[in-house]
């Protein structure tokens, strides 16, 4: 039985592929709905991943999915879980999909009052938004990246405000 898997061919894993799959299964390309998967922990598995802690009517997001993930992921947290300020966003690493999303927290926070979160991230993050920035509108993504991406994507990164350096 295992010589006979091991001859066939297998799909590649992709979004459309994964559509249905357990997340153990689909991998990096699970999107399926958020989960609490602690007290006051809420995961939101969308291209990215983020990851809310809810704690003492303030929340802190670690990565913010990606732009076109964003808005989803804000209306899931608002309808779902908390009305609270994000009153962090953590840049685990200066990727387009953990990164530019906080355009739409910033907008969401605009909208409800609330003060603007501060951003957090390596001191690193900041070079290399610096480093790749001036070129993104010039890099050849092919034509659904170049679509879906683009030179607007300039405008989606926000610059981290406040940096830390590894412990």
């Amino acid at each position: 039985m295992e010589e006979e898997k091991q001859g066939q061919q297998q799909t590649p894993l992709d979004y459309e592929s994964a559509k249905g799959m357990a997340p153990e299964e689909a991998a990096f390309f699970y999107r399926g709905p958020s989960e609490t998967i602690a007290e006051g922990v809420v995961f939101f598995p969308r291209q990215g991943n983020c990851t809310a802690f809810l704690c003492d009517g303030q929340i802190l997001f670690v990565d913010t999915t990606p732009q076109w993930y964003a808005p989803r992921t804000v209306e899931d947290l608002r309808k779902n879980y908390s009305q609270a300020p994000v009153e962090t966003i953590v840049y685990t690493h200066g990727h387009i999909d953990h990164v530019t999303g906080a355009e739409t927290f910033l907008a969401d926070a605009e909208r409800l009052g609330h003060p603007r979160p501060r951003i957090i991230g390596h001191r690193d993050i900041a070079h290399r938004f610096d480093r790749w920035l001036p070129f993104l509108g010039e890099i050849e993504l092919g034509p659904q990246q170049t679509e879906r991406f683009g030179a607007e994507l300039k405008s989606q990164i926000t610059r981290v405000l406040q940096c830390f350096e590894h412990c």
